[in-house]
């Protein structure tokens, strides 16, 4: 009697030597590399304004399916309180069809550095209010978007798509807790 682990290590080398020749064939599919840098659009709360970057490298994929590493820094400012600046590596799970219109999911693990926006008052040694400064605040973020958008090279050459994202980013600590921030995302990809 072979071992559940065994038949389930079969089957995983079964299924990755019958995906490379779909995989070539994906290749040829798509213009471009397997990088991908994506300018954005990016709004904390959505209407706190900010911008992303990001690098994608496409580990595998199919002709309607695309699995990537990706990384994104950005910035965004909430007026009148604060500004952050993230850095933040993660996967993305993209299926497309063949007209090119797709919908992705990107999960991420990183860090966002807080600081404030405006003027900082601090109390001094004899208890009054003076201005003063106050430390950037490095914090973990993780988060989830969900989008689509639509793979121009589908249809054409240019190795060129629009995207549109929505998701949240939870921030922590925030005074011992998580804090949500949901967020839009919108911009291009360029492929190389």
């Amino acid at each position: 009697m072979k071992s559940p682990l065994a038949v389930l290590l079969i089957l995983a080398a079964a299924a990755a030597t019958c995906s490379l020749s779909a995989q070539e064939a994906a290749a040829e599919d798509t213009p471009g590399g397997r990088l991908c840098l994506s300018v954005s659009y990016f709004g904390e709360m959505i209407t706190h304004p900010g911008f992303s970057l990001g690098l994608e490298y496409r580990l595998y994929s199919t002709a309607w399916y695309e699995l990537a590493l990706a990384g994104r820094a950005g910035w965004y400012i909430h007026i009148r309180n604060h500004q952050a600046a993230f850095f933040e590596p993660g996967i993305v799970n993209r299926f497309t069809a063949k007209p090119g219109f797709f919908g992705d999911l990107l999960i991420g693990l990183g860090c966002l550095v807080r600081s404030p926006d405006g003027d900082v008052y601090v109390s001094d040694a004899a208890g009054n209010t003076v201005p003063g400064t106050v430390p950037l605040h490095p914090r973990l973020v993780f988060s989830a978007f969900i989008g689509g958008g639509l793979d121009f090279g589908r249809q054409t050459a240019a190795p060129l798509s629009y995207y549109i994202r929505a998701g949240v980013f939870g921030e922590y600590p925030y005074n011992g807790f998580m804090l949500p921030h949901p967020a839009l995302e919108s911009g291009l990809r360029f492929r190389f």
